[in-house]
């Protein structure tokens, strides 16, 4: 009697941590109406020149500081935000450009304590692939990161 018990409670218990680890592992942040991250970045050394992040998830690039017409755009999702001992900010985000290119990034970015400065390093979905937690650039890239953009007045 206990074995079969046993055999008919242990599949639901593990059937139910299955269910709540995909769950937990596969949540996203919920981002605030006012993160540090939104706004709009430039750098007339970079291309894209001014990148415009918004709090609806949308963002576009633009060639030049000046230009009012994107030339790419396109979706994100934070998945992670957190802050270090230094009070700067991080996000893991993930990125679907929607028009201009068509590519899948996950991105890491930092947000300087002082809200002015932005850094940001990624990894490219290929196709045929899926995002993954496990694929996030590591905070050290960010010693050399591929985009660097100062907040716009």
């Amino acid at each position: 009697m206990r074995t079969r018990m046993l055999l008919f409670v242990a599949p639901i218990v593990l059937l139910a941590l299955t269910l709540l680890a995909g769950y937990c592992y596969g949540q996203s942040y919920t981002p605030s109406p006012n993160e540090v991250f939104y706004g709009t970045w430039v750098n007339e050394k970079m291309y894209p020149q001014k990148m415009v992040k918004r709090s609806d998830g949308s963002y576009d690039d633009y060639a030049t500081v000046s230009d009012t017409t994107p030339f790419r755009g396109g979706r994100y999702e934070i998945f992670k935000k957190w802050t270090d001992s230094e009070g700067n900010v991080f996000y893991e985000t993930y990125d679907t450009f929607s028009f201009g290119i068509h590519l899948k990034t996950q991105n890491l970015w930092r947000v300087s304590k002082s809200g002015t400065l932005l850094e940001m390093t990624y990894y490219v979905v290929w196709a045929g692939d899926e995002y993954s937690p496990d694929k996030f650039p590591k905070v050290e890239m960010l010693e050399y990161p591929s985009f660097i953009f100062n907040r716009s007045e």
